[in-house]
């Protein structure tokens, strides 16, 4: 308990800012999360990064452009998705020891929804077609396997550690940090989703106190994808 107690002194979340966080990297950790669907619909994993990147630019732009979507590093709040969805926000964190990036988060406060219309047109607008296609492909697969969330929930929807820094607390830190924001903003219950193949992970949140309330498993573009659907109550 010491170790850990002085390793999370020099571990820290922030507000993920292309700005000033290296963006190869963080695009490094958000292909790892779902490789196996990215290298499935890209082919390819140069090419899934490019576009990971592209995302992430068209993002990062569209904050710069709109100061209510603006990084508060001041009070952890990140930055709010450009959802229309009212009832729900994304926010993306990395994750830092001794200044160098180790991990990403991705939390949504409230509804976890489908593309909206305007997010579509977004990625119509901003990206060759063939690109934006894929992305929304991706997408309509995550919609029949991944839990649905309500207003009152955090969705814990991408969580990220560099291949080199797995096994020495990180991923540890960040489930910890999430459920620390989950209470201290009173939210009722932390939903997240795990591969059906990966059992160990599965263990993990396990013992964490999340627990297994359903199993879906979905087709679609002749494409097959399972996942177990766990949920903390606070």
């Amino acid at each position: 308990m010491r170790l850990i107690k002085f390793l999370t002194d020099f571990m820290f979340i922030e507000p993920l800012n292309l700005e000033k966080h290296d963006i190869d990297i963080v695009t490094e950790l958000i292909y790892i999360v779902d490789h196996d669907i990215y290298l499935d619909i890209f082919k390819q994993k140069d090419k899934a990064i490019s576009a990971i990147k592209k995302l992430l630019k068209i993002k990062n732009t569209i904050i710069k452009n709109n100061p209510s979507k603006s990084h508060d590093e001041n009070n952890m709040k990140g930055y709010r998705n450009n959802n229309i969805n009212r009832d729900s926000e994304t926010f993306e964190y990395v994750l830092l020891e001794d200044n160098e990036i180790k991990g990403y988060l991705q939390i949504i406060k409230g509804k976890n929804t489908i593309l909206s219309i305007n997010e579509v047109f977004l990625l119509l607008r901003k990206m060759p077609l063939s690109i934006a296609y894929k992305f929304i492909k991706i997408n309509f697969l995550d919609f029949f396997v991944l839990s649905k969330t309500n207003v009152s929930e955090i969705y814990l929807g991408e969580l990220s550690i560099l291949p080199d820094e797995q096994n020495k607390g990180f991923g540890t830190f960040l489930i910890e940090e999430t459920l620390k924001i989950a209470k201290e903003e009173k939210f009722k219950k932390v939903v997240l989703d795990v591969k059906i193949s990966n059992e160990n992970a599965r263990r993990l949140y396990e013992r964490f106190g999340f627990r297994v309330f359903n199993k879906r498993i979905g087709r679609i573009f002749n494409k097959g994808r399972g996942m177990y659907n766990m949920e903390y109550i606070l």
